[in-house]
């Protein structure tokens, strides 16, 4: 049986509030909530790398949803939404940190 992701509340030091799902399949930032509840919509982990890039990750929440930009779009203000995880191909899912723009 595989282990299960160690999961975390994503902190947003301008707002004092987490990131979380609003139910409507758009990320939000929300009130914080507890993090190690399995099911919660503020609970995130890195999922699955892209086989092309291992260097790309999905972010999933507790209810195993991906972080991705709705309709592929690569406009700045683009809306991030919640939606079921997609394979290599679902570019729009993949994130990675880079510290050029990072602590």
């Amino acid at each position: 049986m595989p282990a299960v992701a160690e999961t975390s509340n994503i902190y947003n030091t301008n707002s004092g509030r987490c990131l979380g799902d609003n139910s409507k399949n758009v990320a939000v930032i929300q009130n914080c909530t507890d993090s190690k509840k399995a099911s919660s919509r503020q609970s995130w982990h890195v999922g699955a790398d892209n086989s092309t890039n291992r260097y790309y990750a999905h972010i999933v929440n507790g209810q195993k949803l991906c972080l991705g930009v709705r309709k592929n779009s690569k406009k700045n203000g683009a809306v991030i939404v919640v939606s079921s995880c997609g394979g290599p191909s679902n570019k729009s899912q993949y994130w990675f940190y880079d510290s050029t723009w990072g602590p």
